[in-house]
């Protein structure tokens, strides 16, 4: 894939998994064999429509995959205030855009909404949640905006979130060993301390 010789590459910040840069309206990040199913998966919800998810581009010439470009403010560690704020599609910023799913695989939904609760409801020691409802409290909204006749019982997926961090501390251990990143090793302990609060 040839790009405009101005397009410097930007490197992007933020990741743990792998090294991404942007070179004009394009992300070119660490690929692996996971890619060709993740550029599918991602064509084929482009192809239902939803936009929000960059289009996949295929593979430069270093082995990194392509993606487009989705311009916007990522919400990463810490996590701005937007994040938590339920006012913010109505104060003039808006969702634009799903990105980082290179670790999308088929399994159960409990596992996915195990994570995401785990994320966005405060139980996560490097995100914790603003002042306000507290963690339980929050996967209770969660739930009821996933629709309780879908999702499981809130006791039910926290069980699921410990198994999930326990899971997750693993695999970026052996994450860790592969690539030489030391700090890997300090993600997965914390994963692990946050299962143990869980319990």
């Amino acid at each position: 894939m040839d790009h405009a010789p101005d397009s410097a590459p930007v490197e992007l910040g933020g990741g743990n998994v792998s090294d991404v840069v942007r070179i004009g309206d394009t992300v070119h990040r660490t690929a692996g064999p996971w890619t060709p199913t993740i550029h599918a998966l991602l064509a084929w919800v482009r192809a239902q429509g939803v936009d929000v998810v960059p289009a996949p581009l295929g593979v430069d010439a270093e082995g990194r995959e392509v993606l487009s470009w989705l311009p916007g403010e990522v919400a990463g560690w810490p996590v701005p205030h937007w994040v938590w704020d339920l006012g913010t599609l109505h104060d003039g910023v808006a969702l634009v855009g799903f990105i980082d799913v290179d670790m999308a695989s088929p399994g159960p939904r409990a596992w996915d909404l195990a994570y995401l609760g785990y994320r966005m409801c405060g139980w996560c020691e490097d995100m914790p949640a603003p002042d306000g409802p507290a963690p339980a409290e929050r996967l209770e909204t969660l739930l009821d905006g996933y629709g309780r006749d879908l999702a499981p019982e809130a006791g039910e997926l926290r069980r699921t979130m410990v198994g999930r961090l326990h899971e997750l501390a693993d695999w970026t251990e052996a994450h860790a060993r592969v690539t030489g990143r030391q700090e890997l090793f300090g993600h997965a302990t914390m994963y692990r301390r946050d299962a143990d609060r869980l319990r």
